[in-house]
């Protein structure tokens, strides 16, 4: 006997059971399986697509367009976020406290309209993909803050929270989205300007900041350009003034109708082309066509808010004066007033000339900063340093786009001071002090890689007129934000390096000291051990000789006085009154000569190193040190 077709049927026949009981339940009545679970709404909110609500004699549609919600009746508008979504939560957090079935009404003796729900006067229609579901928002209960509601098509009534009741708008203008801008300021590639008599500004965003495009190609203020965005995007409208009826799209922003006279133009609100104070366009990064912001005339004589529309959407809002203002100023103030536009930390080279002075300094990896011209010279690092911070921190305190007082006279025939900036500096390709070729190091607008300042003395105390090569129009500057000129005769002094003398003591094989009075001179012989040389009988003092070695071996002058002077003896250094002679490794002529002249000031002493033509001033408690004598004479040596 074969047990395989009675299997097979006792699978059909299970199969066609579950599949009853599934179809079973799934007729079930919605009212049953929603009283299992308590809430009222057996939706997933997190899918609805659109909402139609009903409160009183207000009716609005709203819809779902990716993440964002709109209004779409009896306006097209942003709805607000932050209220769809406590809608939506009161939606989903309602849970029926109490079940009023048709049975117990009609026990009662009472009807849907003694819950307000014959003829409710709110409600709420959610679309999903799955369906609608219509929910009617009845009388609130006498006792706490309840109220009735039912699922239309069910007869059941359901004892509820009132929360959903009161996330309903009361009117459409509360469920308005009332944010001027979205998205972010920081995506905000362009930004154009357009004021009746204040001309035509573009701002454009570059990968190295925000440049004026128009009316002149100019490095701009970032913190004001980004002060007008940060306005711009956290501005919000005050009062819906007119829409355009739903699905109407504007198509001449000069002729929109008024909410009293439909067919009257927009010169009533001041938004008219010719009227408006200013308009603003604004692009973010991937939009080729921009939104544009109409600002309008005040609202009332003496107003704090002034129309506005946007002429894509063509609704009439108003905003606060204050953001009107904002776009009011003047272009100098969106324009840079920084005077050099380059990192002092890129920086390489450094040209000064002042008439027929020129100083000219070049930076490598390997030596760091040396003067090139007018003698070859290590430069103090920290000195070179402060005058490119104080170059770069200068500001522009006034823009000169006018002609020139005298326009006969060119700004280079009146050019007191030229500066030169470059972040490349190539040694072998300066032999005479000329500026590096910077083509291709930067731009035009000079906002990377070369700078090139002429400025021009003129009538002020206190201001220089400069120019700066490829920036349009000229600047005043501060006199003292270009140090040189007041001291360009003795700048190269300025940027000398103050270490004038760098000996490793291991390399020292003899010191001499000489003064009017005595010579001492100590040597050192193979095996490292100092003798005295002279004079005879002394003992080498080691106190005093670790000192003179310790000071030769970093020897930093206060300040460095002359350069290739005319006469020594201005500074007692003709015939030095005192000497200290460094004999090194490598032979008898190497040897470095420290001469000290005569007093300079209370606390210095003039010094060179022979063969070397600058004079420089040694502290006085320096020179004690060096000249203090390294041998110990005879008659002072302890007895054994």
């Amino acid at each position: 006997m074969s047990y395989r077709p009675t299997l097979i049927l006792l699978v059909v026949v299970g199969f066609l059971g579950g599949l009853l009981w599934m179809l079973q339940h799934s007729v079930e009545p919605t009212a049953h399986r929603l009283a299992q679970s308590g809430r009222v709404l057996d939706l997933d909110l997190m899918r609805v697509e659109s909402l139609a609500l009903r409160n009183g004699d207000d009716e609005m549609e709203l819809v779902r367009r990716g993440p964002e919600w709109w209004i779409v009746r009896p306006v097209e508008a942003r709805a607000d976020e932050a209220r769809i979504a406590q809608l939506l939560s009161a939606s989903e957090a309602l849970v029926s406290r109490e079940t009023i079935t048709r049975e117990q009404r009609q026990h009662r003796g009472l009807s849907l309209g003694d819950y307000g729900l014959d003829i409710p006067r709110t409600s709420v229609t959610y679309r999903t993909p799955l369906g609608r579901r219509h929910l009617l928002i009845g009388d609130a209960a006498r006792l706490g803050k309840h109220t009735y509601v039912r699922i239309d098509g069910e007869s059941d009534v359901s004892l509820a929270d009132a929360d959903l009741r009161d996330a309903m708008p009361s009117s459409i203008e509360a469920m308005r989205d009332r944010a001027l801008m979205h998205g972010q300021a920081a995506r905000v590639t362009r930004l154009e300007i357009e004021r009746p008599g204040g001309g035509f500004v573009q701002l454009l965003r570059s990968a190295t900041g925000w440049v004026v495009q128009q009316p002149m190609r100019e490095a701009a203020a970032p913190e004001q350009v980004n002060a007008l965005l940060d306005a711009l995007y956290a501005a919000r409208m005050e009062q819906f003034i007119w829409d355009p009826p739903a699905g109407q799209t504007p198509v001449n922003a000069d002729a929109l109708p008024v909410v009293d006279a439909p067919a009257a133009p927009v010169e009533s609100y001041g938004l008219a082309a010719d009227m408006s104070p200013a308009r603003v366009r604004i692009w973010e990064a991937g939009d080729d066509v921009g939104r544009e912001l109409v600002f309008g005339k005040p609202v009332e004589a003496g107003s704090q808010s002034v129309y506005a529309m946007f002429v894509d959407r063509g609704a009439v809002f108003t905003l606060p004066a204050a953001l009107l203002t904002q776009f009011q100023l003047p272009v100098n103030d969106l324009r840079s007033r920084e005077l050099v536009r380059l990192d002092p930390r890129r920086i390489r080279y450094l040209a000064v000339q002042q008439g027929d002075r020129k100083l000219t300094l070049g930076h490598t990896d390997a030596n760091g900063w040396s003067i090139v011209e007018p003698i070859q010279w290590p430069a103090d690092s920290e000195t070179v340093a402060g005058v490119l911070r104080q170059l770069t921190d200068a500001r522009i305190q006034a823009f000169v786009d006018a002609p020139a007082t005298n326009p006969a006279v060119p700004l280079d025939e009146r050019a007191t001071l030229r500066v030169t900036l470059d972040t490349i500096y190539a040694a072998a390709a300066v032999p005479d002090g000329t500026a590096p070729d910077a083509s291709g190091s930067g731009k035009a607008d000079g906002t990377s890689g070369r700078c090139e300042l002429v400025a021009m003395d003129d009538d002020s105390d206190d201001l220089l007129t400069v120019a700066v090569n490829g920036r349009p129009g000229r600047y005043q500057v501060r006199r003292n934000a270009l140090v040189f000129l007041p001291e360009a005769a003795v700048l190269p002094l300025a940027c000398f390096d103050r270490t004038v003398l760098a000996v490793a003591p291991e390399r020292v094989l003899r010191i001499t000291v000489r003064d009017a009075s005595r010579e001492q001179i100590l040597e050192r012989n193979a095996e490292g051990v100092w003798r005295v040389v002279q004079p005879a009988g002394g003992h080498p003092d080691a106190q005093a000789l670790s000192e003179v070695l310790f000071g030769v071996s970093n020897l930093r002058a206060e300040r460095v006085a002359d350069q290739n002077p005319k006469l020594l003896s201005d500074y007692g250094l003709d015939a030095a009154a005192q000497s200290l002679t460094i004999g090194l490794s490598g032979g008898e002529a190497i040897q470095k000569i420290i001469l000290v002249g005569l007093p300079a000031g209370n606390s210095g002493r003039y010094a060179m190193i022979q063969g070397q033509d600058v004079v420089f001033v040694l502290h006085q408690s320096t020179v004690d040190t060096l000249m203090r004598g390294v041998v110990v004479p005879a008659q002072e040596a302890p007895a054994p």
